[in-house]
């Protein structure tokens, strides 16, 4: 049994891992893909500083001194490489006894006295695991979903990176929200879309990214970065 079993490696819950590794519990960190970051790899969402605790940014200001890591920043926001992202917090995790458990989502959660039941599903099948303290990490309340009692998620956004920005951007499938030049030239938009379930989301996402693609083209652009997912707003 662990001390505490975290769910979602975004950047709150690995600066949470390393607090409890650090006080000496047991820790288990669950991980629907293969990689760490949350919205800022999967969504490659900015990430808002006012938002964050003294632990993440302890931990972005250690991420800043990597090289390359930094693609846009402001006094507000801030848009790490994803992939340094990925690299700095897995070796952060893998360096501190923490245990990982990656590509597992979670579909059962038991309330026991002393602790709680969470079965997750991998690629190696069904897993069961305890804990005595389950925390949900993910900036999309994942784990309330799982006993249906999750609100309805009525927006998503989509951040593709660009290799240039466009004059006007004529969408009839989304709004451009945001638009940031990164330091290497390329373009970071967030464009956001209306969808009732996350299948219908994954198709309007789909509509999307094809109509920029097709106006990009116009004028000798495209796409260079897609994100792994759309990201909900709740």
């Amino acid at each position: 049994m662990y001390d505490i079993i975290i769910n979602k490696a975004t950047l709150n819950g690995v600066a949470l891992a390393l607090e409890k590794a650090n006080l000496g519990e047991s820790v288990l960190v669950i991980n629907q893909y293969g990689f760490c970051g949350g919205s800022m790899t999967e969504n490659f969402a900015l990430l808002t500083l006012k938002d964050i605790s003294e632990a993440e940014l302890a931990l972005v200001d250690e991420m800043k001194k990597e090289r390359g890591a930094v693609l846009f920043e402001s006094e507000e926001d801030i848009f790490f490489n994803p992939e340094t992202v990925k690299s700095f917090l897995l070796k952060k995790l893998q360096h501190s006894n923490i245990s990982l458990l990656f590509h597992a989502s979670p579909f059962n959660i038991e309330m026991e006295e002393g602790g709680v039941k969470i079965s997750v599903m991998t690629k190696d099948g069904k897993r069961t695991i305890e804990g005595k303290k389950l925390v949900d990490t993910s900036e999309t309340k994942d784990l309330e979903k799982v006993n249906g009692e999750y609100q309805k998620v009525l927006s998503y956004s989509i951040h593709p990176i660009l290799t240039g920005g466009l004059n006007s951007y004529d969408l009839q499938t989304a709004k451009v929200l945001k638009s940031k030049e990164l330091n290497d030239g390329r373009v970071w938009i967030d464009l956001n879309f209306e969808a009732n379930t996350l299948s219908e989301a994954e198709v309007k996402a789909h509509h999307v990214m094809t109509e920029l693609t097709k106006q990009l083209n116009k004028e000798n652009k495209r796409i260079q970065l897609a994100p792994t997912a759309s990201q909900k707003i709740i």
